[in-house]
C-alpha cells in the first residue's frame, strides 16, 4: 500500500493463510516417521540384521512354487545363521 506521500507503507501479511495446516502438525510427524522408517530398513540390510526375513520371502517366492520342492520347509533361524556364518567364514580369509 502506497500513502498520500508515494512512500510504501507497511503492511502485516498473514503468512498462516499461506502454509498448509498440516505442515506443522500431524503430517510432518507422519513424514519423518516414514524417513526413520526407512533409514532404519537400511541400516538392517547393510548390517546383515534382515537376512532371515529377506531369505524367508526368497523362499516363499521361489521354492514352494512347484511339487519338487513341497516338502522343503525353510531352515529355522538358528540354522540359518548358523549356515550363514559358516559360508562366510570359510577358506582361507586373509591377504598373505
Amino acid at each position: 500500500m502506497r500513502s498520500s506521500s508515494g512512500r510504501q507503507t507497511g503492511t502485516a501479511v498473514d503468512r498462516s493463510a499461506a502454509q498448509p495446516e498440516s505442515v506443522g502438525g500431524r503430517m510432518g510427524e507422519g513424514l519423518m516417521l516414514r524417513r526413520l522408517k526407512s533409514f532404519w530398513q537400511i541400516v538392517r540390510r547393510l548390517s546383515g540384521d534382515d537376512a532371515y526375513e529377506r531369505y524367508l520371502e526368497h523362499f516363499a517366492i521361489h521354492h514352494q512354487v512347484d511339487s519338487d520342492h513341497a516338502h522343503c520347509q525353510p531352515l529355522s533361524k538358528k540354522e540359518f545363521f548358523k549356515q550363514w556364518q559358516e559360508e562366510k567364514w570359510q577358506g582361507v580369509k586373509r591377504c598373505c
